[in-house]
């Protein structure tokens, strides 16, 4: 697994008091250099971890999750929220219901943006969920609500691109509004 985390002020990196750390789960090298951009645009109290997934991919099935969660488990047990889109936003979800059971009450909100539902036999999550979608996706992604009994937000975003600093700063605005609120 690669898991970069990006410090912005020196200290006790596990120092949380107040903080909450954004896992973001990256499927490409755009997206690590995406993240990598975000760490200095989130709000003071965010910290960012930044997963790559295809490694995991490599690995079988039956031994991909508990690999990941393994190596997550030390940020997975204090104050967290989940970001994925597209294709990581499968791995976002397994690591959320995994979080939920192992470390309750850590997950603090999941972020998934432009990635389908998950499968009807994965269970539903007890963690508020935000789902940004592109225009005219609205219809397909409500299907969402099947897999969460806590808060659902639907929010209609452009898919991000790379550059696209207008839709980036828009996430970055919803992200950092959310977690904020999460602070208090």
């Amino acid at each position: 697994m690669y898991a970069h985390k990006f410090h912005r002020r020196a200290g006790d990196p596990n120092d949380l008091a107040g903080k909450i750390r954004l896992i973001c789960f990256a499927s490409s090298v755009g997206e690590q250099v995406q993240f990598r951009r975000w760490s200095s645009q989130l709000s003071d109290h965010i910290e960012l971890l930044a997963v790559d997934t295809p490694m995991f991919a490599q690995l079988s099935g039956a031994e991909a999750l508990p690999a990941l969660i393994e190596r997550l488990s030390t940020y997975l047990g204090s104050p967290h929220a989940l970001f994925a889109q597209g294709a990581s936003g499968a791995v976002a979800y397994q690591v959320a219901e995994a979080a939920q059971r192992r470390f309750p009450g850590c997950t603090r909100h999941v972020f998934v943006s432009s990635c389908n539902a998950p499968e009807p036999s994965d269970p539903a999550l007890n963690i508020p969920l935000t789902v940004l979608y592109p225009a005219g996706a609205a219809t397909a992604l409500a299907s969402w609500r099947d897999y969460n009994h806590r808060e659902l937000e639907l929010i209609e975003l452009p898919n991000p691109q790379p550059g696209d600093s207008r839709g980036q700063q828009r996430l970055l605005q919803i992200i950092n509004t959310h977690l904020g609120l999460l602070s208090l």
